[in-house]
């Protein structure tokens, strides 16, 4: 047995096949699969047929697969005449979460009828994957004077663990008269707590992001009392490229910034966001609710946004603006579950693609005291 187009691969050599030495390594990125095509060569006089296995078992969560050329799934490689190959392709894949590993791959060819067989080992070498994604971008209102916590999240989605890099607000064309703070909300409650950290860089994580997992931040912003009803701000936090000390680079940059835009509206004029599960995405919804709600992937989670002018003055040009979160897309349930606006007049005037994401509003015109405006939406999770 040899990979097609070498030669090698016999038993019985130094300690193992091949001299203990992996005749072809294979690299692939995680979940990815990898092939080995194979040739089976029966050396003997009359046919023969070989049963194909891996006697040394691969690791927990990897699969190997034999396959025909043609694709089709086999454990046996057929009657070979004498003198005559068969070529079989080795399929192997590594778990999506794979961290950088090299694996053997030994194959083994046994006759049932006759006993002979040989061995061969390749080896798959799980690529070094960097990259720490910043969800998303959000856009808040606040009072003259107020504070507002706007949350964000940081995200391994590499298969490396992650212990520095900078995250810092815009340098030039950031806040001007705004101030921003970032915060590791080490609970992940949503508010800035007396054990929360200022963070300005990865370092600041306690034992930094493993694989796989994420970190809540808060951008708490405070603006200024002597700020103009209608004054608009924005500032981009960014993460660097280059982590772990510069020692790896993030290989997908499209998510190593988020921007917010903080604006200041009457003090009178206040804002709610409430959500309801949606799990069959049919526009059958449970109760609204201002806590968390636990969701499962492919089901939908509809958001109520309400402004109240709980002032005695009309309150002008009410403007509701959000941000489809992050890891989820809108949808509308193929008009079981609709973008609405109210009261009657008002206009979603911005709103992404269906199965898409980014930036929400909609205008609701002049609110007498008491009045209200509402935006609804809904967002499904990814699976």
């Amino acid at each position: 047995m040899t990979n097609t187009g070498q030669t090698g691969g016999a038993e019985g050599v130094g300690p193992g096949p091949n001299n203990g030495v992996a005749l072809v390594e294979n690299p692939t990125d995680p979940g990815v699969p990898t092939s080995f095509p194979l040739t089976v060569t029966n050396g003997g006089p009359t046919a023969d047929t070989y049963d194909l296995s891996l006697p040394t078992p691969l690791p927990a969560g990897w699969t190997a697969e034999f396959q025909l050329p043609d694709g089709t799934p086999v454990t046996n490689t057929g009657v070979i005449p004498g003198g005559g190959s068969q070529e079989i392709i080795v399929i192997v894949t590594p778990p999506a979460d794979e961290v950088p590993v090299e694996v053997p791959v030994q194959v083994e060819m046994t006759s049932p009828t006759s006993g002979q067989g040989d061995t061969i080992t390749n080896s798959v070498t799980v690529n070094e994957i960097v990259d720490v994604a910043l969800t998303t971008d959000q856009a808040v209102q606040v009072a003259p004077g107020g504070v507002v916590d706007i949350p964000h999240v940081l995200t391994n989605e590499g298969n490396i663990t992650i212990d520095e890099g900078a995250l810092t607000p815009e340098a030039v064309g950031g806040f001007s008269t705004f101030s921003g703070t970032i915060f590791w909300d080490v609970n992940s409650d949503g508010v800035v707590d007396a054990n929360d950290v200022v963070v300005d860089n990865i370092d600041d994580i306690t034992d930094g992001i493993a694989p796989g997992e994420t970190v809540d931040l808060i951008h708490r912003v405070q603006v200024p009392s002597s700020g103009a009803i209608g004054v608009s701000e924005t500032d981009t936090l960014t993460l660097s490229t280059l982590l772990n000390g510069g020692a790896v680079m993030d290989s997908d940059t499209t998510d190593n910034s988020v921007t917010d835009t903080v604006t200041i509206v009457s003090g009178d004029l206040t804002l709610v966001k409430m959500q309801a599960i949606d799990p069959s995405c049919d526009g059958t919804v449970g109760a609204f609710v201002t806590t968390d709600v636990q969701a499962e992937p492919g089901q939908c989670i509809r958001y109520q946004i309400t402004a109240n002018n709980t002032g005695t003055a009309d309150a002008g040009e009410v403007t509701i603006r959000d941000t489809i979160p992050g890891f989820t897309t809108l949808t509308q349930c193929s008009g079981a579950c609709d973008i609405t606006a109210t009261p009657t007049g008002s206009t979603v005037t911005q709103q992404p693609a269906e199965g898409a994401g980014g930036p929400m509003e909609s205008d609701h015109g002049t609110l007498i005291p008491g009045a209200l405006a509402i935006l609804e939406f809904t967002v499904k999770i990814d699976e």
